[in-house]
């Protein structure tokens, strides 16, 4: 088998624990752009290795690359033996200022991937005809959630949040996460009416924790909460429903796909709907053994649609295939011109006749 490469940022983010998960599956060596003291050093070992195929997890780092005209062409010059690819992870690419950048590495790459049905849709909706090739959905670790799952630790009357309060505050988005919002809020009002609810809260804005630690205390808690304006997959719950522990969310991320059977147990957008769910899920005993069944499925699906991705044999050709689509609507529209203007003509140079 040829060497293929999966770059991603660095170890134990979350793109890290996706892309492992890709390269287990597909059988890809996990590289980490961290490791490389520079994007010309990394562009170097890329070329070298000589691979069959490259999916940049963390597309930050094909970006970058390609802002540099000497690293772009020299990536160039080892086609057609490499395939390019990349993978979308999140939103934020579908604002004005980031859609030129996007563009960028469509226009470069082979082929792309997006981590979500939602993400497909606005992909295809935001950067046609150039829209993504696959949907390759992220998983998380599996082996650590069934490591925790078997310590059948005892759950607390607790609710989790588990994310990074300032993200995207660099790029312009303003409480993404939901924290101010959301969760304050939520916090506020689920106090006064039952002050045994305790809340933990995870902000990696403030302090990070061990992998295995956060999902300890996922598998203690109650309910988890996903309060952001957008999520591309949105791990935490996946690990939360694999745990038992049960997954309260806006209309985000993997949601509507994980969560469809029963989504208004779910998924919610009012305060008052989250404030009702964690006081009724914390109360009672929600039949949790069905969403961790669902959840197993789920994730068993995810892997099978995953050994049926081939980057060599359909990189370019399905890109082509989008284009030349785009190119036969193109000649069709400029056909269908050039008739009206001959209609036009003949009609005016008739009235001038007569």
């Amino acid at each position: 088998m040829n060497k293929r490469l999966i770059v991603t940022d660095t170890q134990n983010s979350a793109l890290a624990i996706a892309a492992s998960n890709w390269a287990r599956i597909l059988g890809a060596e996990l590289i980490y752009s961290s490791n490389f003291r520079t994007r010309s050093e990394l562009v170097r070992f890329l070329v070298t290795s000589e691979p069959e195929w490259v999916l940049f997890s963390w597309r930050g780092g094909l970006s970058q690359i390609l802002l540099s005209k000497k690293l772009t062409n020299k990536l160039s010059r080892s086609r057609p033996k490499t395939k390019y690819w990349f993978s979308v992870a999140d939103h934020a690419s579908i604002e004005n200022p980031m859609q030129a950048r996007e563009k960028r590495l469509i226009n470069f790459c082979d082929g792309f991937t997006v981590v979500s049905k939602k993400l497909y849709d606005e992909y295809n909706i935001y950067f046609a005809p150039n829209t993504p090739t696959y949907i390759m959905h992220d998983l998380p670790n599996i082996d650590l959630l069934k490591k925790i799952a078997k310590m059948n630790r005892r759950r607390e009357n607790t609710v989790i949040w588990i994310g990074n309060s300032k993200w995207g505050n660099r790029q312009g988005f303003i409480d993404h996460k939901g924290y101010e919002r959301f969760l304050k809020p939520i916090m506020t009002r689920v106090s006064e009416i039952d002050n045994s609810i305790k809340f933990v809260i995870i902000d990696r804005a403030v302090k990070t924790y061990p992998q295995d630690e956060i999902l300890a205390m996922v598998a203690q808690s109650k309910c988890t909460l996903q309060l952001s304006d957008s999520e591309g997959t949105g791990l935490p719950l996946i690990e939360a429903a694999y745990l038992g522990s049960i997954p309260l969310t806006r209309n985000v991320g993997i949601a509507p796909e994980l969560l469809s059977r029963n989504s208004k147990n779910f998924i919610f957008e009012k305060i008052e709907d989250f404030v009702s769910a964690i006081i009724e899920n914390t109360k009672g005993e929600f039949p949790i053994e069905s969403l961790k069944l669902r959840t197993k499925e789920y994730i068993m699906e995810i892997e099978e649609e995953i050994k049926l991705i081939n980057f060599t044999k359909s990189a370019g050709l399905l890109k082509y295939q989008v284009k030349e689509k785009w190119i036969s609507q193109k000649i069709s529209n400029q056909i269908s011109l050039a008739k009206w203007w001959i209609r036009f003509y003949i009609s005016n140079r008739n009235r001038v006749e007569l």
